[in-house]
């Protein structure tokens, strides 16, 4: 019995003792609030002293992005911080909904942005876009020059209202047309094309 208690306190003593280490190895990899609140205040001197006295302008959004970029990838590579501006293009990755007139644009450098492929029943199709279609209006709004980002971001809006878009159509002789579409909301297929072999 007495050995049983010895060897009890014995095994007992070694759990502690790991515990004990595996605690001070957590401790050690945490930093605490001290050090954290420490190292804000020297981030955030750092960043007033550079926008007081650098020689050009900073961009305080596009410093603090790469910045927090910068530290997410040490930490994580795999972990992603998306800014309120990127919070609808989140939205539709996740969820596959967005309200606009569905369908895909590209944008060809030099030429412009392009019809790609109107979703089937979206607004698009059933308006009478077609793939190919170049995009030089949206609503009085001309495009030319447009990136797709901005395109897109014009394209979009709230259900229910309306829009113009005007098109140059390749191969055609009357190739400038006006199209009335309503937004709707879009829910992008999970599968975009399956078939059987």
């Amino acid at each position: 019995m007495k050995n049983r208690r010895n060897s009890l306190l014995s095994r007992l003593a070694v759990v502690a003792t790991i515990v004990i280490v595996a605690m001070s190895t957590i401790a050690a990899t945490r930093s605490n609030k001290g050090e954290i609140a420490r190292n804000l205040d020297i981030f955030n001197a750092l960043y007033k002293e550079l926008q007081t006295n650098y020689v050009d302008s900073i961009d305080a959004e596009k410093s603090i992005n790469i910045a927090i970029a910068a530290m997410l990838n040490d930490i994580d590579p795999y972990t992603e911080y998306y800014g309120a501006s990127d919070q609808e293009d989140l939205a539709m990755m996740t969820s596959g909904e967005y309200a606009g007139i569905g369908s895909m644009i590209v944008e060809m450098p030099g030429k412009g942005v392009f019809i790609s492929e109107p979703y089937e029943g979206s607004p698009a199709q059933e308006a009478g876009l077609k793939p190919g279609d170049l995009i030089v209006k949206i609503d009085n709004d001309s495009v030319t020059g447009w990136h797709s980002s901005q395109v897109s971001e014009k394209l979009k809006g709230q259900p229910g209202t309306k829009l113009q878009v005007t098109v140059k159509r390749p191969y055609v002789t009357d190739s400038i047309k006006t199209f009335d579409i309503t937004r709707r909301k879009i829910q992008l297929p999970a599968v975009p094309y399956y078939g059987v072999l």
